[in-house]
């Protein structure tokens, strides 16, 4: 069995005017259903920036590890926040080191200066595992970056992150 602290992510950036700029915010479209752990790529146009693949978990994958609700062999219960997909990337081991995946995409569209933006993303401790982890934020970057060595955290500003820095279970 998985030994990964896992986190479902969904998200959902949007500018005042109702125009969401991230592509498959749900993980709705994708290439095929998942199979295994470690597909984030099918989820197009999401990609892994970190060494090891995020996981994406979909209704339509026959698989007890990728299956919604129940997934990593039957262990965790979790819904979508939306549709029928979301994401899964892991923060943590078993033993306390930090070990970070990332997921990438391109927005729609570039970021305006003097605009204001409202950005969500949502997070689901999975049920089986009893960490949780702070830290968690998004950051901007002009290209996609990449830490292909391993699996650690990639050395980029928190753009976006909980005030105070708690440790989040759910929200």
């Amino acid at each position: 069995m998985r030994t990964f602290y896992t986190i479902l992510v969904l998200f959902i950036f949007v500018l005042a005017k109702s125009q969401n700029l991230v592509p498959n915010p749900s993980f709705e479209s994708f290439t095929s259903c998942p199979t295994a752990y470690q597909q984030i790529n099918r989820a197009s146009p999401w990609i892994t920036s970190s060494g090891f693949s995020a996981d994406y978990y979909n209704s339509c994958s026959t698989s007890t590890n990728v299956s919604v609700p129940k997934n990593l062999y039957n262990a965790n219960f979790q819904y979508p926040k939306n549709g029928n997909g979301f994401a899964g990337i892991n923060t943590i081991n078993g033993i306390g080191n930090d070990f970070k995946q990332t997921i990438s995409s391109s927005l729609n569209s570039g970021l305006l200066n003097n605009s204001y933006y409202l950005c969500k993303f949502y997070l689901s401790n999975v049920n089986c595992y009893p960490y949780a982890h702070n830290n968690i934020s998004l950051s901007f970057t002009s290209t996609l970056t990449f830490s292909v060595a391993c699996s650690c955290p990639l050395n980029l500003p928190m753009h976006i992150y909980k005030f105070g820095n708690p440790v989040i279970k759910d929200t």
